[in-house]
């Protein structure tokens, strides 16, 4: 019995598939920048591959990979061709998200980068009622958000 495109992709494909790739990206993004840099190890072939990173510096997305695809192809002999288009997908676009954002993010951690950008970067909070338009230093700015709070220096006016 021949298998129908139908059968195969489904009825709406575009929805499906965007759906799949964005969850592959969060997947990889989750990865990269939350789980990989403080040492954790989901389930799974990334699990697995994340304490191979650890322990020997492997790359986590190439031995996942290398993991996937004796899976992948006992998986197609054992289920079918229904089980392997979205499986062969987000075996190849999770590992290509990895790679592509340790290239462009690197492997510091997201809260590490959002924690040091706060404490050594603090940012003017400049409104349209109280701009912050003069040079100097920080300290010379009437108002800074610090830590999620407004600071506002009020005798400057």
């Amino acid at each position: 019995m021949a298998i129908t495109f139908k059968e195969l992709f489904g009825t709406n494909i575009l929805r499906d598939y965007s759906l799949l790739i964005a969850g592959c990206f969060i997947f990889a993004f989750g990865g990269v920048a939350l789980v990989e840099p403080y040492g954790f190890a989901p389930g799974g072939t990334y699990g697995i591959s994340m304490v191979f990173h650890h322990l020997w510096g492997w790359s986590t997305e190439v031995s996942a990979f290398c993991m996937d695809v004796p899976l992948f192809l006992i998986g197609l002999a054992i289920i079918g061709k229904q089980f392997g288009i979205k499986t062969a997908i987000c075996s190849v676009i999770i590992p290509l998200f990895m790679r592509l954002i340790h290239n462009v993010y690197g492997f510091d951690s997201l809260i590490e980068r959002l924690r040091h950008r706060e404490l050594h970067h603090p940012a003017p909070c400049c409104t349209p009622w109280r701009p912050c338009l003069r040079s100097g230093t920080w300290n010379d700015f009437p108002c800074q958000c610090h830590l999620g709070r407004l600071r506002c220096n009020l005798n400057d006016s």
